[in-house]
């Protein structure tokens, strides 16, 4: 049997031929053309009955709009209780799902003191996950394993309109498996898009630099191929120092130092096939289908987004 597409309306024959375990909490289903991985349904069945969304419509995108200045009141006791519950299982959620990976972030800002707002985002994310309830991750069978590992980096400079900071988002993958992903805000305030995605590359390479010891371990030598879609980010990692770009952090020129020894190598990738720019921003829901299936995602059984969200109408949050 092949995997499904994430968003085919078909069901996987896997069910047909399958040897089933389960592993460090979630479940793994083995096929001939691979492994797929799913979290436990218990984090996700907790999110939509915590929220009331049993019986409403499911969405086919997590985030429509990310926290502003003028997110509304805050939430009460219960409500904020309960809020901090839902993001707590989604994070869980989120090592299983890098299509949650950036509404995983978005609301984790307002675990402090949550608004209305997040509330309504909270209940979208919620909504995505009805629709999607055997979305997993899937592994290709292959001969064996070998390097280089594939570390793609992207960035939305000053996307969060509150703090202005950027969001670095990266995908590490070895013989075209996804091994690991990232989204998170920079501790840093970039003033020019070219110096955030820097910091995005620095934040995946050096995720990839533990990946490589972890393989090196097992006996496999692996280079690292850093795939960027900023000419201006790829000419700061080939220089030594800050050059004109006085501001640049220097906790990340240590990239610089991995490319002159060619353990890091630059390479070109076009905005349109950077599979990281699935968690910098939201996303159209063609966009959002298409970056969520080259990532590796597949899924063994789908509920169908209403007709109203499959047009791709901006859904409430």
């Amino acid at each position: 049997p092949r995997s499904t597409p994430l968003y085919s309306s078909a069901a996987s024959d896997v069910y047909k031929r399958q040897s089933h375990y389960r592993h460090m909490n979630c479940d793994r289903y083995v096929t001939h053309d691979g492994i797929f991985i799913i979290a436990d349904e218990k984090y996700q069945n907790d999110v939509i009955n915590k929220l009331g969304l049993s019986r409403a419509n499911p969405v086919a995108t997590p985030i429509t709009s990310t926290r502003s200045s003028d997110d509304g009141p805050e939430l009460d006791a219960h409500d904020t209780h309960v809020f901090r519950s839902v993001v707590g299982s989604l994070r869980y959620l989120r090592a299983f799902r890098p299509d949650l990976g950036y509404a995983v972030k978005e609301l984790s800002h307002g675990l402090k003191t949550p608004t209305e707002q997040d509330w309504l985002r909270a209940k979208r994310v919620g909504r995505y996950l009805l629709g999607t309830p055997q979305t997993c991750i899937f592994f290709p069978r292959g001969s064996q394993v070998h390097g280089p590992i594939t570390a793609t980096s992207d960035s939305d400079w000053a996307g969060d309109s509150v703090s202005r900071k950027s969001t670095s988002s990266g995908v590490l993958e070895v013989c075209g498996c996804m091994i690991y992903d990232l989204a998170g805000s920079q501790s840093i305030i970039a003033t020019s898009s070219g110096e955030a995605e820097f910091y995005a590359g620095a934040a995946v390479i050096s995720e990839s630099l533990q990946l490589r010891e972890i393989l090196g371990f097992f006996g496999i030598p692996s280079g690292i191929r850093w795939l960027c879609d900023s000419s201006v980010a790829r000419a700061i990692s080939e220089r030594l120092g800050a050059g004109r770009v006085k501001h640049l952090a220097i906790r990340a020129l240590w990239l610089q130092e991995r490319v002159a020894k060619d353990e890091v190598l630059p390479v070109r990738e076009p905005t349109q096939t950077n599979v990281a720019d699935l968690n910098t921003k939201c996303h159209p829901v063609a966009r959002f289908k298409y970056l969520a299936e080259k990532i590796g995602l597949s899924c063994l059984l789908y509920t169908s987004p209403s007709p109203r969200d499959q047009r791709g109408s901006r859904m409430p949050s």
